[in-house]
């Protein structure tokens, strides 16, 4: 955990610089990079999370379960990490850009994500497993959920 914890760390000094030019060359708006920058941590934490291939421990291991929903009862623990997981990305879709103000959308490029990752991770220790992809598809549409209440009572 203290790895993950410090490699999370490294990437947002990486990624400090990169927003900071952003906001100077094409946002000019501080607040706006911010929420950018914030969107990005979390995308590299969801990716140091899930265990995605590096180019020191690739390798192709075929592990994977097509059995949909009684896996997902079995092991609740990780199906709600998993939920967990992609809530903030069902939030911060719609928040960032307005073509995730539709449901639809929003489930669509959390399924997209969660499928790459799912594909990625044959390449890793991991299993590649349908119900993570329900999971967090569900978990996405749940942050939409939340989104569309937060932003119904505080608007903009």
């Amino acid at each position: 955990m203290l790895y993950m914890a410090i490699e999370i760390l490294i990437s947002i000094i990486l990624l400090i610089p990169v927003f900071w030019t952003l906001n100077k060359v094409r946002f000019h708006n501080t607040k706006k990079t911010i929420f950018y920058f914030i969107f990005a941590t979390y995308l590299s934490a969801v990716y140091l999370f899930v265990g995605m291939p590096t180019l020191q421990f690739m390798r192709f291991e075929l592990s994977i379960t097509l059995i949909p929903f009684i896996p997902m009862l079995a092991d609740l623990k990780n199906t709600i990490l998993n939920i967990i997981l992609f809530v903030p990305l069902g939030i911060m879709l719609p928040f960032l850009w307005k073509k995730y103000h539709s449901l639809k959308n929003t489930a669509i490029f959390s399924f997209l994500l969660s499928l790459s990752i799912e594909l990625l991770q044959i390449l890793t220790y991991r299993a590649t497993d349908i119900n993570d992809l329900i999971a967090n598809t569900l978990g996405a549409i749940l942050g939409y959920f939340i989104f569309s209440i937060v932003s119904r009572i505080i608007p903009t």
